[in-house]
């Protein structure tokens, strides 16, 4: 959020840029050697508690299908990226509503979609560290990854009203920090309904600028 306010820190215009694509990116790579190294850390602790393994599982594809396959699936998820995005431009056309706005309700809810359906399984599975994980890493990913991604091929410049958007972001990121170090370090009941019925409130004040 910080990178895109150029034109609030200065003269620039307001967007991430490819320098802070770059940056996005380096952050990532930050992230993930502190990651690998705090997970290889833990293997080596732990290599001398070797439980009862597994027998490996026979592979359920040869190298040439499951390079098929990945390659397919990698192709159909261009294509879908691209359905995706003309669909939102179509949908924001016949409602008379900015781009801006289709990408930060229809299509971020669409895409979310699997990490809320992998965080509530994970919860009813008792595995809380996968869930607040996925959901952590998932932010992290888009923030770095694909922004940075993005950026570094191409400026991203912020729509009209984008930097309360940004704000926002902001905001909640703040009180979702506030509300996960409270009651032991737990999201409570209570807090959660406080940040559905933000986002909620963000939703209906946003479309209806």
């Amino acid at each position: 959020s910080v990178l895109a306010l150029d034109g609030v820190w200065g003269d620039g215009v307001n967007q991430i840029g490819r320098g802070d694509g770059i940056a996005l990116l380096l952050l990532f790579s930050v992230f993930a050697y502190y990651t690998l190294r705090d997970l290889v850390r833990q293997r080596a602790g732990n290599s001398y508690k070797v439980p009862n393994l597994p027998v490996p599982q026979v592979a359920r594809y040869g190298l040439g299908s499951a390079a098929a396959f990945t390659i397919a699936g990698l192709v159909l998820l261009g294509i879908g990226g691209e359905v995706t995005v003309n669909g939102a431009q179509g949908v924001a056309r016949a409602l008379g509503v900015s781009e801006a706005v289709i990408g930060l309700t229809i299509v971020a809810i669409g895409t979310s979609l699997p990490e809320l359906v992998a965080s509530v399984m994970a919860m009813a599975r008792g595995q809380p560290d996968l869930a607040v994980g996925n959901v952590v890493g998932s932010n992290i990913f888009n923030l770095t990854i694909v922004a940075g991604t993005t950026a570094s091929i191409h400026e991203i410049p912020v729509p009209p009203g984008g930097i309360w958007d940004l704000v926002v972001v902001i905001g909640l990121s703040v009180l979702l920090w506030l509300t996960s170090i409270s009651h032991g370090r737990r999201i409570i009941r209570t807090e959660a309904v406080l940040l559905l019925g933000l986002y909620v409130g963000y939703l209906v004040g946003r479309t209806t600028l």
